[in-house]
């Protein structure tokens, strides 16, 4: 009885992890947490280590086989995680290999080699992680001013509630420590969500402090008497240019006392 409520509950956290949306947007299934992989190298790959989502994964003892035009024919991998995961290849497709882990990331590699039909080759090779699902908010007026939003998801294999047994005792020692794995996971989501929110009320304040003073001076702009302003203007004109002159006509006073003396 216990065991099947556990599973229940399990089913449910995937549902909501899976359903929760705003304005069409999945929140919680991990989609703004997207990561592409990329290497500058044409070949030789073997092992790869980033953090993504929870846990530790790596690719180890890749094997790649090419055809005469140096296509991928095939693609072989042991995937290794603190989680125990499934990787396969999703797909070979113009050079590049879709990797798919049980465990929900993706990985895309680019490969191409010109080499002997048939050949297979090992090595190793640094792959660069960037962040392609984050969602994007302008949050200025100029370019680059942006904010990144990155939620990972919150399903039962990211928490590594997977496989819970409570009908031993053993298995329910180690369902106590898996959940408490998991309501520290939750609760690592929830002060990145807060802090999330925390920015953007920063930002929305400073934003209505923008758009305040600028509603004002575009006010000032539009209430503005033509008509009084460029007759204050003119009559400012002609008091500058009556100083000018009467200056220049103070200058030439010493000049003319010294011709009379002469």
């Amino acid at each position: 009885m216990i065991q099947q409520e556990a599973e229940q509950l399990c089913s449910e956290i995937d549902r909501i992890s899976d359903t929760v949306e705003f304005d069409t947007q999945k929140l919680l299934n991990g989609e703004f947490d997207l990561k592409a992989y990329t290497t500058e190298e044409t070949m030789k790959v073997s092992t790869y280590s980033d953090k993504v989502a929870k846990g530790q994964y790596e690719l180890k003892n890749v094997a790649i086989t090419l055809d005469a035009d140096g296509n991928v024919d095939s693609f072989q991998a042991d995937f290794a995680g603190k989680f125990p995961a499934d990787v396969k290849v999703d797909k070979i497709q113009d050079n590049q290999v879709y990797l798919k882990a049980g465990n929900g990331f993706e990985m895309t590699l680019d490969l191409s080699r010109a080499a002997a039909e048939g050949k297979t080759d090992l090595g190793d090779v640094d792959i660069d992680a960037t962040g392609i699902g984050a969602m994007r908010l302008q949050i200025g007026s100029n370019e680059g001013q942006v904010l990144e939003i990155q939620i990972p998801s919150v399903g039962i294999k990211q928490m590594g509630l997977e496989n819970l047994n409570l009908s031993t005792k053993e298995g329910a020692q180690a369902a106590i420590e898996k959940i408490s794995g998991a309501i520290s996971y939750v609760s690592s989501v929830r002060s990145q969500i807060g802090a999330y929110q925390n920015r953007l009320e920063s930002t929305v304040n400073s934003l209505d402090i923008t758009n305040e003073n600028m509603t004002s001076a575009y006010s000032r702009i539009m209430d503005v008497d033509m008509a009084e302003e460029m007759t204050s203007y003119t009559t400012y004109q002609i008091l500058a240019q009556a100083g000018t002159s009467m200056l220049a006509q103070a200058n030439e006073r010493p000049s003319q006392v010294l011709q009379l003396l002469q």
